[in-house]
């Protein structure tokens, strides 16, 4: 008899997961830059359909992970689980790597059209129809064009979809007026939900690798590595200015003068239920709480 894995809910709306994943790096196999060596591929099947046999209910992959390997090894350990019990499947896209040189470091690489090609991919490859959680695998500025932002937001709201801004404070172009300066461009834009998070430089993400070999990580207890920690000295900030600033601009954000601004606008969707998350969110805020990972 197999004992239930505990769960827990995925940020605010998301699914029930098993505190346990299955983490299908190694399975990309060898001969690639991040590899963790050669593995074979029937024991990487027959351990991710263990996993799930004893409850595991997701899988994390990513196209860079042996260069699509990992995926298509997930896809052909997918196709012999029936649909009742198969897992949710997260993978990450962003990385451009150079099949004639497996060695060569992935460059990052998030521009939509890039985003676009690497979805179609990774669905061919993993032998599914929809991908249940896609991140981005690096941070990547270059193709953003903040001016592009207001359209793509108002497309979303034309078509009665809530869009959800998630922002990151510490990144190397942060200032003192960043913070600021992004309450305000989303309130322009009104954006019913924000979520603002600190840089977190997690060790083996290429992010993360730069700040610690900057030697600007000063508290390395891995029960640190989460809001509402500073672990790094920012490039232009202190690690107190960043950790202020960030609650400041949740504050603002959430103020009630904001709310009426970005929630209550007639072209805004969905507007009890955004007013309604905006107002517990606030509430949180008041007491001290993040709104996304401490407490209820």
């Amino acid at each position: 008899m197999t004992t239930p894995l505990p769960t827990r809910r995925l940020g605010t709306n998301g699914p029930e997961i098993t505190t346990v994943g299955f983490g299908a790096w190694a399975a990309g196999g060898g001969g690639w830059a991040f590899a963790w060596g050669p593995q074979d591929d029937t024991e990487s099947i027959a351990a991710i359909r263990h996993a799930v046999a004893k409850g595991v209910n997701w899988i994390d992959t990513a196209a860079v992970y042996g260069y699509g390997h990992s995926e298509v090894v997930v896809g052909r350990a997918l196709a012999g689980i029936s649909a009742s019990d198969r897992p949710l499947v997260f993978t990450k896209c962003g990385l451009r790597w150079n099949d004639a040189d497996r060695m060569a470091l992935p460059v990052r690489d998030s521009r939509p059209a890039r985003v676009r090609e690497e979805c179609e991919a990774s669905l061919r490859r993993l032998g599914v129809e929809t991908i249940d959680m896609r991140n981005l695998a690096a941070v990547d500025k270059e193709w953003s064009v903040v001016d592009k932002y207001a359209e793509a937001f108002q497309r979303i709201s034309d078509a009665g979809i809530t869009p959800q801004a998630l922002i990151i404070f510490g990144l190397p172009d942060d200032r003192l007026d960043t913070f600021e300066r992004t309450v305000r461009y989303l309130e322009k834009v009104r954006i019913p939900i924000a979520q603002f998070f600190i840089m977190t430089p997690y060790p083996g993400t290429p992010s993360g690798e730069q700040v610690w070999k900057s030697g600007r990580v000063f508290d390395e207890r891995l029960s640190r590595l989460r809001e509402p920690y500073v672990v790094f000295r920012p490039e232009h900030l202190s690690p107190e200015e960043l950790r202020a600033g960030w609650w400041r601009a949740l504050e603002e954000f959430y103020s009630l003068r904001s709310i009426a601004k970005r929630v209550l606008h007639p072209g805004t969707p969905n507007r009890l239920l955004n007013l309604g998350q905006n107002l517990v969110y606030r509430a949180k805020i008041k007491r001290g709480v993040h709104p996304v990972y401490f407490g209820a």
